[in-house]
């Protein structure tokens, strides 16, 4: 198992290999075979927005998409992890056919990359 990410994990679990990856640059293409994607990057500047802004939509549709385009040949199952937040704000559980929330732009990167 290979893990993208910006950080090193905390510990790891044998077996499991860790690579720097920042979801702004291409997706190594030397990672074997691919069988399944979690595709579970946030921008971490996602509060520091308009400042943060390329940061933000670079990682959450740019970095969503080269994943898309690096692996389609390979078909592998993805997994892709959204958020809550694309939905408008209830006290109330939120099904998956409430009103989209568009006046927040962590909520609109995340609707774009879906």
């Amino acid at each position: 198992m290979v893990g993208l990410d910006l950080q090193s994990p905390p510990t790891t679990n044998d077996g499991f290999e860790h690579r720097d990856w920042n979801a702004l640059d291409p997706p190594p293409d030397d990672l074997g075979q691919i069988d399944a994607v979690f595709m579970l990057a946030q921008s971490p500047h996602y509060r520091n927005f308009p400042r943060a802004a390329s940061d933000l939509w670079g990682v959450n549709v740019t970095g969503t998409a080269r994943i898309l385009e690096a692996f389609h040949a390979d078909r592998p199952w993805m997994f892709h992890a959204s958020t809550g937040s694309v939905y408008q704000p209830s006290l109330e559980p939120i099904p998956e056919d409430a009103p989209l929330r568009r006046d927040d732009a962590y909520a609109a990167s995340k609707l774009a990359a879906e």
